[in-house]
């Protein structure tokens, strides 16, 4: 029985150090990433002749009502697929991952707990070097697991599973996720950037009369 547990506990740590390595390669990828919306708010603006720095008369609530109805639409496009909207001032950011590749803000132990649901706590290194297995899971408590009230009380292909779905979710997230966040910030950048919807803002703020 210990032997085979001993086999067991290898099967998983061989398990665990592939899905750690795809783990680090994804983190990297995510934050070389840029799936970023350029806000052209301040360019209208001038354009129109409003100086909304300074100024918060009608014209400008106006202006301000439409930009508040542009960036609910946007709001809502990135949570529709999925992804968080995260703002930089003159631009967003789409984050992939939710609450993960935000610039400086989270570590690899969050990158991992947002591939997979784990059934505890557990500390899987910092952003350079991830924990080793035998930290992760020491093989003692591997064998009082698989033992517990004298049954094993979690199969070896539930543990194995636990990756292989970490590993699928990171398969989608490069063949899919990051494609769709492309794809969803080049629509968006293009319709902010066309003369439509500034003609639109525009109209919305003076309806058709002059500023001045």
């Amino acid at each position: 029985m210990a032997e085979d547990l001993r086999k067991e506990y290898e099967l998983v740590k061989e398990k665990y150090n592939e899905f750690m390595e795809e783990v680090v390669e994804l983190y990297h990828e995510l934050n070389g990433s840029s799936f970023e919306i350029y806000k052209p708010f301040n360019e209208w603006a001038f354009r129109i002749g409003l100086d909304i720095e300074n100024d918060y008369g009608e014209l400008e609530q106006r202006f301000f009502t439409y930009v508040d109805n542009i960036v609910y639409e946007i709001e809502y496009e990135v949570d529709k697929c999925g992804f968080e909207l995260r703002d930089l001032g003159n631009r967003w950011r789409v984050l992939v991952l939710k609450r993960f590749d935000q610039w400086m803000q989270d570590d690899f132990s969050s990158l991992v707990h947002r591939l997979f649901e784990m059934n505890g706590c557990f500390d899987f290194g910092n952003k350079f070097e991830q924990t080793p297995f035998e930290e992760y899971i020491k093989y003692e408590d591997f064998v009082k697991d698989r033992t517990k009230h004298g049954r094993l009380s979690l199969g070896l292909d539930e543990f194995i599973g636990i990756f292989e779905d970490g590993l699928a979710r990171i398969e989608d997230v490069r063949n899919n996720q990051k494609r769709i966040a492309w794809d969803l910030c080049k629509r968006l950048n293009e319709s902010l950037s066309g003369e439509e919807i500034y003609e639109a803002c525009d109209f919305a703020v003076r309806g058709g009369k002059p500023i001045w």
